[in-house]
C-alpha cells in the first residue's frame, strides 16, 4: 500500500495530467473511471478512443462537491440539487441540462449532462487538484465488463500514455444509477445502488418511474450491448433445466453464478439431469446481494480467464439492488431488457 505522501504526490501528478488534457485512470465506489478534462474537446475525443466507445454514448461527469454543480449544468432547480446532493459523495447521476460551453463530445450532440459526486477518496482528492470537471466512463474497452480492480482496467484498455491511480477493488461493483427529474417524478434511466425505495423514503413528494431514454435524454450505458465478458451470458430466472442448457450452450465448461442457496439447487436439478460428469462446472456463489453486485464483473474476468465458455447466471429479486444486478446481466447476455426489468 502507497504511503500518503507517495499517494498525494500521485494524485498531484494525475490532476496535472488531466489539466493538459491527458486520460487518468481512477478508482471510484462503483467501478474504474477513465477521466479527462470535460471542458476540453480535444481531451474528450482521446477517452471515446481509447475506449473505442460509440459517439452517441454520452459520458457521465464527475464533479467534487454540489458547489461545482453550475460548471457543467446550465440553471439546476432547487429540487435537482436536492436530489444531487442527498445522495452524494455516492452511486447516483443526475441527468441535468448542459451548459452551451460544454464540449458536445461529452453529451453525445444533446442538451443534457449526467452528473454525479463519486464517494471515493481518491476520486475526490484528484477532482479538487485538478480543479476541473472530470468526464469519465468506466475505464474499460467499450462493450466489455466495467473494471472493478485496477487491473482489469489496465488489460482491457492495453493503452499507452495513460496515468493509472491504484484504489484497490471498488466497494459498489456496478456502475451507479442514472436518473432525469421531469417534473415531480424521478425517472430511473439506469438502475443502480441507489434504489427507487431510497428515493421515495428521502422524498415522499416525488413519484419515482423507470424506462428507456427518450431520445433527447439519453442514459450513459443503456443504448449499445454492455457488460459482457468473452464467455456466452445465459440469464436463468426459473429452474435450470440442465440437458437444454447443455446443448444450447455446446460448452464444456460452464459456470454457475449468483447467490446462495439458489447455485446449490442449481447445481443438484443439473447433476440430476445429466450427470456429475456430463459437463465441467465452475461455481461463484454471492452470500448477499451487495457481494454479487460487488462480486459480479471480477467473476466474468476471471472466468475468462479459466476458459469458462458460457456463464449461467442466476437472475436475483427484481427489487433494490437486484433491479441492477438484473440489468447488467441481461445486457450482458445481449438481451435488452424489457419494461419494468
Amino acid at each position: 500500500v502507497a504511503s500518503n505522501a507517495t499517494m498525494e504526490r500521485a494524485i498531484r501528478r494525475a490532476a496535472r495530467r488531466i489539466r493538459r488534457g491527458r486520460l487518468v485512470v481512477f478508482p471510484t465506489e462503483t467501478v474504474y473511471g477513465l477521466g479527462a478534462d470535460a471542458t476540453n474537446a480535444r481531451a474528450v475525443a482521446r477517452v471515446f478512443a481509447a475506449k473505442q466507445r460509440p459517439a452517441d454514448n454520452p459520458l457521465i461527469v464527475h464533479i467534487a462537491s454540489v458547489e461545482h454543480l453550475r460548471s457543467v449544468a446550465a440553471s439546476p432547480t432547487a429540487m435537482e440539487r436536492s436530489l444531487l446532493q442527498a445522495f452524494s459523495p455516492g452511486p447516483f447521476t443526475l441527468v441535468l441540462n448542459a451548459r452551451d460551453d460544454l464540449p458536445r463530445a461529452v453529451t453525445a450532440g444533446l442538451g443534457t449532462v449526467a452528473v454525479r459526486i463519486p464517494d471515493h477518496p481518491l476520486a475526490l482528492d484528484l477532482l479538487q487538484a485538478a480543479m476541473i470537471p472530470i468526464a469519465a466512463p468506466s475505464a474499460n474497452r467499450s462493450g466489455e465488463p466495467s473494471p472493478t480492480t485496477l487491473e482489469m482496467a489496465r488489460r482491457s484498455l492495453k493503452r499507452r500514455g495513460v496515468t493509472y491511480l491504484n484504489g484497490g477493488s471498488t466497494r459498489v461493483g456496478l456502475e451507479s444509477t442514472v436518473a432525469r427529474l421531469v417534473g415531480q417524478t424521478v425517472i430511473i434511466l439506469r438502475p443502480g445502488a441507489v434504489t427507487e425505495t431510497m428515493i421515495t423514503e428521502r422524498f415522499p413528494s416525488l413519484t419515482v418511474g423507470s424506462g428507456e431514454a427518450a431520445d433527447d435524454v439519453r442514459s450513459p450505458g443503456t443504448r449499445h450491448r454492455h457488460y459482457h465478458p468473452r464467455a456466452s451470458v445465459v440469464t436463468i430466472e426459473e429452474a435450470i433445466h440442465a440437458r437444454a442448457l447443455s446443448e444450447r450452450s455446446g460448452a464444456k465448461r460452464l459456470a454457475v453464478v449468483g447467490l446462495d442457496p439458489d447455485v446449490g439447487l442449481c447445481l443438484s436439478e443439473m447433476e440430476n439431469a445429466v450427470g456429475p460428469a456430463a459437463m465441467q462446472v465452475v461455481v461463484r456463489r454471492a452470500m448477499s446481494l451487495a457481494e454479487y453486485a460487488s462480486s459480479l464483473y471480477r467473476w466474468f474476468s476471471e472466468l475468462d480467464d479459466e476458459g469458462v465458455q458460457t456463464i449461467a447466471a442466476l437472475l436475483p429479486p427484481n427489487e433494490g439492488l437486484g433491479r441492477a444486478i438484473r440489468d447488467r446481466l441481461l445486457r450482458a447476455s445481449g438481451a435488452h431488457p424489457p419494461e419494468g426489468v
